[in-house]
Parts: C-alpha cells; structure tokens; sequence
C-alpha cells in the first residue's frame, strides 16, 4: 500500500490565536508525542509569530522549543520551521546579520542535517522553507 505523507502544521499554525500564542511547550508535547505515536512524521514546529510568542508571552526560548521537540519524537521525524523571507520570524525585515543569526541559532540545536537548505548543517530543524513575500517593492524586483 502506498504511504501518503504529508505536513502537519497545527504546531506552529495551531498558535495562531490570541490564546494559542500563549501555549507553553511543555503543555503541548504530550500532544506532539501522540500525534508521532499515531505515526505523523512530518511536522512544521516553528517559525512565524510561534516564534515570537515564545519570548514576548511565555517568557521561553524558542531554540529549546525546537530542542524539546526533537527529543520527543526522535531522530526520524521531519521536524521544519517557517522562515518569511528577509523577515525570517521577525515582524520586519531584517538585516543580513540578523538572519545569519537566526541560522547558525538554528544550526547550533539538536536536529539533524538539512535536506533542504544550506542554513543548517547540524541543526535540530531539517527544512527551512522560505516563503517568498513579493508584496513588497523590494521583491518585485
């Protein structure tokens, strides 16, 4: 029989609310166990103002998110986190530093190699998928 594979985001989209931008990881782990015990391995972890909530709400680091992440569903699960283009999880742009940053923070977690970006080398997350945002001028060009 042929597998269907597939994305979950509700960990990242699932905090996109007044509410669920407050969740604290060790509140939805459980819930992340479950979902790999129910054998879904392809989740988007973070990213976005999952990011940022972490620090502006929860007074957590979004790196040991992504830390905690890895260790409940192990090494073999897909683990990705959203990057807006130069905004990268910022609610601007940012500048080249601050992306550089943004990437070697990531490198430097507990996930495996990137099978999609250059970014990452030894990081905890293995896809950095970048949406483009051409509703600037900046883009367009």
């Amino acid at each position: 029989m042929k597998k269907i594979s597939f994305m979950d985001c509700s960990f990242r989209d699932g905090f996109q609310s007044c509410v669920g931008a407050r969740v604290k990881t060790e509140d939805f782990l459980p819930a992340l166990a479950a979902a790999k015990e129910a054998g879904i391995d392809n989740f988007e972890i973070g990213g976005g103002a999952r990011f940022q909530s972490l620090y502006f709400y929860c007074q957590e680091d979004a790196f040991d998110m992504m830390d905690k992440c890895r260790e409940v569903v192990g090494p073999d699960v897909n683990l990705q986190t959203l990057s807006r283009g130069a905004n990268v999880v910022g609610l601007i742009s940012q500048s080249t530093d601050m992306i550089d940053l943004h990437a070697n923070c990531s490198k430097s977690t507990a996930f495996p190699p990137s099978v999609t970006s250059t970014l990452s080398t030894t990081s905890a997350i293995w896809r950095f998928p970048v949406v483009p945002l051409p509703n600037t001028v900046a883009n367009i060009r």
